[in-house]
C-alpha cells in the first residue's frame, strides 16, 4: 500500500483533515495533487475527486504556475529550501477565474526517510487584506484631510495678506484715471488702467469668496445669469495667451433661466475646467490635438437644473486618472497642485448641484458636466 493510499484511509487523520479551517493539499514529487481536504475544495471552488491527479498549478494564477514546475525539479536536485517550512503570501485561482491572497506554508512528507511528495496549509486572507487595504486607504484620506485643512488655514492667511495689496492696485489704478482724465493722453492707457482696476478688483473678490469657502459658509448666493458669468470668465481666462488664437464654442439657449449661486464661485468652477483643457491639448502634455477647442454648452435638464459640459479635445485621461480624478492632490501635470477638481466639486456640491466626468461620445478628449439648480423665485 503506496503512503498517499495509506494517508487517506487513516481515520483519524480523515476527521483532521476535514475538521481543519485551513485548506490542505499534498501533491506528489511531480506536483501532482494527492489529496484536498474539504476547507480546499471551498477556498478553490473544486472537487478533490476531479482534482486528483492533475497539477497543483492549475490552482495558481500564470505567473505563479509557468514556474512551479521548475521550483520542484530545482529542489529535487539541489535540495535548496525556498518555501518548505516558511510561510509566505502567495496568490491562487478560484476556479472561477478570480484571484486571491492566501497564506501558504509547505512542508515536506518523507516515508523511510524518503521524500514522496509535499504537504500545502493554505489560509484565504482575502477578508484581511482587503480590512488593511480599506484601512490603508482611510489613513490616507484622513492624511488628506489634516493636510487640506492646513492649506485652508494657510489660505485664509494667505487671502487676508494678499486682499491688502490687490485693494491697493485698484485704489491706484483708480487714481491714476482720474489724474489722466484731463490730461491729453492716449485712450488705450485709460482702458489699460480700467482694466487693471477691474481685473484687481475681481482678484479681491476671489479671495473674498476664498475666505467664504474655508469657513465653510457663504451668504453670497443669489439668482444669477450664466451666460454673463461664462462671458466673465473666458475674459479672465483669456489672459492665458495660449487661449487667444483658440476657438472656444459655445451653445446657450436664448431662454435659459437665471440659476441660484455664487457668481465668484461658479466662475472659479468653469476656469479651472477651461484651463485643464488648455493644457490637455495644448500644455504640459506635449499632445497636440487634431481639433483644438473648447466646447462650452449649457442646458436646461429639467424645470428645476441647468446643467454645463465643458469638453476638451486632447489626448484624454489614462485609468490611474478616471479613477482617482477627484482625490485630493493627484495631478497629471508636472506642476499641478491636485486641488482643483476637489475644489470644484466642493463648490458644486455647496450649491446643491453635481461634477462628474464622463467619456467623450466621439473621439478622444475629457468632459465635464456639472449642475446647477434653476432659481425658481
Amino acid at each position: 500500500m503506496s503512503f498517499f493510499t495509506e494517508l487517506h484511509n487513516t481515520a483519524t487523520l480523515q476527521a483532521l483533515l476535514k475538521a481543519a479551517v485551513d485548506g490542505i493539499v499534498t501533491i506528489d514529487l511531480e506536483g501532482r495533487i494527492t489529496s484536498l481536504n474539504q476547507a480546499a475544495e471551498s477556498i478553490f471552488g473544486v472537487e478533490e475527486e476531479a482534482m486528483l491527479g492533475k497539477k497543483i498549478n492549475q490552482l495558481m494564477p500564470e505567473n505563479y504556475a509557468s514556474h512551479h514546475d521548475g521550483y520542484l525539479k530545482h529542489y529535487r536536485h539541489t535540495q535548496e529550501k525556498k518555501i518548505i517550512g516558511i510561510g509566505r503570501q502567495v496568490e491562487g485561482l478560484h476556479s472561477s477565474g478570480r484571484c486571491f491572497p492566501m497564506e501558504l506554508s509547505v512542508g515536506e512528507i518523507e516515508e523511510e526517510g524518503l521524500s514522496v511528495g509535499y504537504i500545502g496549509i493554505i489560509r484565504d486572507i482575502s477578508a484581511r487584506v482587503k480590512a488593511e487595504e480599506d484601512a490603508k486607504q482611510n489613513r490616507e484620506q484622513l492624511a488628506h484631510m489634516t493636510r487640506l485643512n492646513t492649506m485652508g488655514e494657510m489660505a485664509a492667511g494667505i487671502a487676508h495678506e494678499v486682499n491688502q495689496p490687490l485693494t491697493a492696485i485698484a485704489s491706484y489704478a483708480q487714481a491714476c484715471r482720474h489724474l489722466l482724465a484731463d490730461v491729453d493722453i492716449s485712450e488705450k492707457v485709460l482702458k489699460i488702467l480700467e482694466k487693471i482696476d477691474q481685473q484687481a478688483l475681481r482678484a479681491s473678490a476671489v479671495i473674498q469668496r476664498l475666505r467664504g469657502f474655508v469657513k465653510k459658509h457663504s451668504d453670497s448666493f443669489g439668482s444669477v445669469e450664466l451666460g454673463k458669468i461664462l462671458d466673465d470668465t473666458l475674459a479672465l481666462a483669456r489672459t492665458d495667451t495660449r487661449l487667444l488664437d483658440l476657438p472656444v464654442r459655445i451653445e446657450c439657449p436664448h431662454d435659459l433661466p437665471q440659476v441660484l449661486a455664487d457668481p465668484i464661485q461658479v466662475q472659479q468652477v468653469l476656469l479651472n475646467l477651461v484651463r485643464n483643457g488648455v493644457d490637455a491639448m495644448m500644455g504640459e502634455s506635449e499632445t497636440s490635438s487634431a481639433e483644438p477647442a473648447i466646447d462650452i454648452t449649457l442646458t436646461l435638464r429639467d424645470k428645476e437644473t441647468v446643467e454645463i459640459v465643458v469638453r476638451d479635445y486632447g489626448p484624454g485621461l489614462s485609468e490611474e486618472a478616471e479613477q482617482k480624478l477627484f482625490h485630493p492632490f493627484f495631478t497629471s501635470k508636472t506642476t499641478g497642485m491636485g486641488i482643483g477638481l476637489c475644489v470644484s466639486r466642493s463648490i458644486i456640491s455647496a450649491h446643491g448641484g453635481e461634477l462628474w466626468h464622463v467619456l467623450p461620445a466621439e473621439g478622444a478628449g475629457a468632459e465635464f458636466h456639472f449642475t446647477l439648480a434653476v432659481d425658481q423665485l
